[in-house]
């Protein structure tokens, strides 16, 4: 007879005992805390159902009905991630006999979690949502052609587990199919010990047995069902109110109400006001409604400074939504292999002077509609299609002022080569097949979009790295044409001028993201050492090392700007940074702790750091080095 319990499957004898799961393979430290509403987010949104509206119901409850010693849901769970090397920090496991924070996210207006439960394989999971969301890991239908999906990679349910001091979730999704109700759940560890048995890293809530070979099946039962609701207090009610009600137990303390409504109105601008998305978010303290018509209603849960710029931003949205397809300006199609900016063949001098003239206008605002050729090496070509708004703002200080959207989904951390200056703003949406070829070429954060990721790379496009930049870049060349004092010879016209070709990589050529690169521009000539005006401030704690704004140097050295750090223990000979353990220390685990302002942390990693300038009177701490106790000083390489 099944158990209706928590079930990892056991390593067995002679097995790999490798870990592919984990917070290493899915770090979302760039997006702070605007990754889990990031991530519940575009996973409703791919499961709407057609002519609806997505509904976001979440509330976070400051204490449980029960422990989770107590709980029917929760007590198996307690001996797997409480193990040492479960992966979970010890301080932050909570007390199993204690009552718990948790969170509920339920989506409506949704097809639930499809497919089938017995499902359990590597071909054809097409539709196969229940297999992808609970048995798998980096899997998921949305691989094979991403149409219309936001999501890819199949690891954002990481999400879920990362924000819950026991790296667990449980799901209870109601559905047009048999079976129409299911309870379950799904632990993401690390390969861990329970007494003297070896486990593998994810286990699942449901019948099942010790055997390796059995799949742990969801509860159907509806009294079970009606327990869970109840402990939880699930809002969805009616067995044909299709959707997925998610319960995240035991939610860190840094994920507030407020937080998530400033992240949510961020990340889901474009899809609130394209009234594709709502919110109702309920704490002890909040009860509000972020929607189309109240969206700027809730700008006061920003600091005053922050406020300005969410209300500017929401501002420039609206605009590219109201702008009519008449106003656009569409410029030429040109069924090349290699799409660049050669503007004498997408823009005539007619539609560029009335462009320029809006711009300049009170109006101060053009959107263009810009089609290309996309190149398959072993397919036919397709056309996409994507749009670039700009605008022209005094209040502008940032000269990267430029979002960049894949359909409604903002993608936070591309950057064009060169500055589109002050004061200007723009906005790039992608969309159709280009947003599908554009959603290959983002790693499981979707946070920026590079040449080298390998699902990219599997397109074998012909001139993939040229397609992205040529998006990238959009904005800035094409104000630069407008604004006849920034015009640059494009590469393309230097080449015919100059008798030379511009050298094409193949497909994959680079694994570097095309966000570290310049586009087609000849290596710069080796220069002295930057002085020490052109670098951050540095000073040394007691514990560590703090670097600082450098008032000296302007805005658009500082703005954007990524700074990479490689931190060891100096040794007398050779190389400290060859010398490095991780016993000696890891900048993301605890007693080390990095206290930043003003800045996004891309990378924490070992003894590497990587960080992106966002404002001035930035500042970046890192402490809880024990210098006295290796007896030497800390080496610190910044680039």
């Amino acid at each position: 007879m099944s158990d209706l319990k928590w079930h990892f499957n056991k390593l067995l004898s002679g097995e790999n005992p490798i870990d592919t799961v984990g917070g290493e393979f899915f770090s979302l430290e760039a997006l702070k805390d605007e990754a889990l509403p990031r991530e519940f987010g575009q996973n409703s949104l791919d499961q709407v159902l057609s002519g609806k509206k997505l509904s976001l119901k979440i509330e976070i409850h400051e204490e449980s009905k029960k422990s989770i010693a107590d709980s029917k849901f929760l007590k198996g769970i307690y001996e797997h991630c409480s193990s040492d090397k479960s992966g979970i920090p010890r301080h932050i496991i909570p007390d199993p006999n204690k009552k718990f924070r948790y969170m509920v996210i339920e989506d409506f207006n949704t097809t639930g979690v499809i497919g089938d439960i017995n499902f359990h394989g590597l071909i054809d999971n097409t539709n196969q949502n229940y297999f992808n969301l609970f048995r798998s890991m980096g899997m998921t239908s949305k691989d094979k052609d991403n149409t219309n999906t936001l999501g890819s990679w199949g690891m954002g349910k990481n999400m879920y587990a990362q924000v819950s001091r026991i790296s667990t979730f449980l799901g209870y999704t109601c559905r047009k199919e048999a079976p129409q109700e299911l309870l379950t759940g799904m632990s993401i560890l690390k390969l861990h010990t329970v007494g003297d048995t070896d486990y593998k890293n994810t286990g699942n809530f449901g019948y099942g047995n010790s055997e390796n070979d059995q799949l742990v099946m969801p509860v159907e039962q509806e009294d079970i069902i009606e327990e869970f609701k109840s402990e939880f207090n699930i809002i969805r009610t009616a067995r044909n109110d299709r959707g997925l009600s998610l319960v995240i137990p035991c939610i860190l303390d840094s994920i507030t109400a407020e937080k998530i409504i400033q992240a949510f109105i961020k990340t889901w601008g474009l899809a609130i006001l394209k009234d594709k998305m709502e919110l109702h978010l309920k704490s002890d303290e909040i009860d509000v409604i972020i929607d189309k018509d109240s969206l700027l209603d809730h700008l006061n849960y920003f600091d005053e400074n922050e406020k300005r710029k969410v209300q500017r931003s929401i501002g420039f949205l609206q605009k590219s939504i109201d702008l009519k397809d008449e106003d656009y300006f569409n410029l030429k199609f040109r069924e090349v292999d290699r799409p660049s900016w050669n503007m004498g063949q997408l823009i005539d001098e007619e539609m560029t002077s009335e462009a320029r003239d809006r711009l300049e206008s009170e109006v101060a605002h053009i959107g263009f509609k810009v089609p290309l050729n996309i190149a398959y090496n072993d397919e036919d070509p397709q056309k996409g299609e994507f749009e670039v708004h700009i605008f022209r703002d005094r209040e502008i200080s940032n000269p990267y002022s430029i979002q960049y959207f894949r359909g409604l989904l903002l993608i936070p951390g591309v950057l064009p080569n060169k500055p589109l200056n002050k004061p200007y703003h723009s906005i790039i949406i992608v969309y159709g097949t280009l947003a599908d070829v554009f959603a290959k070429a983002e790693g499981p954060a979707h946070y920026q979009w590079s040449d080298g990721i390998s699902k990219f790379q599997q397109l074998n496009l012909k001139e993939g790295k040229s397609l992205l930049n040529f998006v990238r870049n959009s904005a800035n060349r094409i104000k630069s044409h407008l604004n006849q004092s920034d015009v640059e010879l494009d590469d393309e016209i230097a080449g015919q001028l100059l008798g030379y070709i511009v050298p094409s990589p193949g497909p994959g050529s680079s694994n570097v993201p095309v966000d570290d690169e310049v586009e087609n521009d000849p290596p710069d000539p080796p220069t002295e050492p930057i002085p020490p005006s052109y670098s951050p401030n540095y000073s040394e704690l007691t514990d560590g090392v703090s670097y600082r704004d450098n008032p000296d140097m302007s805005d658009d050295k500082v703005i954007n700007k990524t700074y990479k750090l490689k931190v060891s223990y100096n040794v007398e000979e050779g190389n400290p940074h060859n010398y490095y353990t991780e016993d000696q220390f890891d900048l993301k685990k605890p007693p080390i702790r990095v206290e930043a302002s003003g800045v996004d942390i891309l990378i924490s990693e070992k003894n590497n750091l990587e960080f992106m300038v966002n404002e001035r009177d930035w500042s970046l701490k890192i402490r809880g080095f024990d210098v006295d106790a290796y007896h030497r000083e800390l080496r610190i390489n910044l680039s």
